[in-house]
């Protein structure tokens, strides 16, 4: 491990550690190490949440660019919106995008819950028939969708309310409800003159607002006192609590 000098917002924050024998903080960052063939690759861990965000920001701004200038235009009350076989490249090319943007923008939040879920936590729940269960995380993260995660677990983790009379709340239940419908597409009947009616829903110019509240969600759960490892930069307070060390030199070696 060694010191960070952070210069891409996608990284890891660097993080603190009072070395008390040493009477010093020092800011330490991961690093992933791999042995390919011969050859030793190393580099500071990237947050796997901001590599989301920032896929589909940039899905975003391309889609909302081909939205804005060709597809808007075409939607006038009273008229067909045609298009025509050669215009076919480009509309497709904006279905591809908006959905890349939709699904790891989902992405974005499906992880920033999973990875604030500590390792040894357990949920309580009576079912329907009354009985207590009892889930570990790997239950949580398999069975519960993300919407009841940051509703029924977050808010007490991380000591706020719980999200559901949020201004964003009802944009993100959307996209969430998009993403499941693009990752898990109903089948098309094979008559004449049917379709898949997902792409129906990327004619309407709320499916950014849908996209865009995802980062409300991360505003909102990254409040408090003090950041967390895994918040993306940019998001949550400046200030990060040390972790204490009796003797920086038992554990780690400085890199220079």
């Amino acid at each position: 491990m060694k010191e960070e000098n952070k210069n891409d917002f996608r990284q890891n924050h660097p993080y603190p550690v009072h070395a008390i024998k040493q009477d010093k903080i020092i800011f330490l960052s991961d690093l992933e190490i791999y042995n390919i063939n011969k050859t030793r690759v190393e580099f500071s861990s990237p947050n796997i949440i901001s590599m989301f965000i920032n896929i589909s920001h940039k899905a975003f701004v391309e889609s909302t660019s081909v939205f804005k200038k060709f597809i808007e235009p075409k939607l006038i009350d009273g008229k067909t919106a045609e298009f025509k076989e050669e215009e076919l490249t480009k509309l497709y090319d904006y279905l591809e995008s908006a959905k890349v943007s939709v699904i790891f923008a989902y992405n974005s939040i499906e992880a920033f819950v999973n990875i604030a879920i500590p390792n040894d936590y357990t949920y309580e729940n009576k079912n329907n028939r009354g009985i207590k269960e009892i889930w570990d995380k790997e239950a949580i993260q398999r069975w519960m969708t993300t919407s009841d995660k940051l509703t029924k677990i977050l808010p007490g983790l991380r000591g706020l309310e719980k999200p559901n009379n949020q201004k964003f709340w009802s944009n993100f239940k959307n996209l969430e409800q998009l993403r499941n419908d693009i990752i898990h597409p109903k089948s098309v009947s094979n008559e004449l003159n049917t379709s898949n009616e997902i792409h129906k829903k990327f004619f309407n110019k709320n499916v950014f607002n849908w996209i865009q509240s995802t980062g409300d969600v991360l505003k909102f759960y990254c409040q408090g006192e003090y950041s967390e490892r895994y918040f993306p930069i940019g998001f949550g307070p400046k200030k990060f609590k040390p972790t204490e060390l009796d003797d920086f030199d038992k554990y780690f070696e400085e890199v220079k």
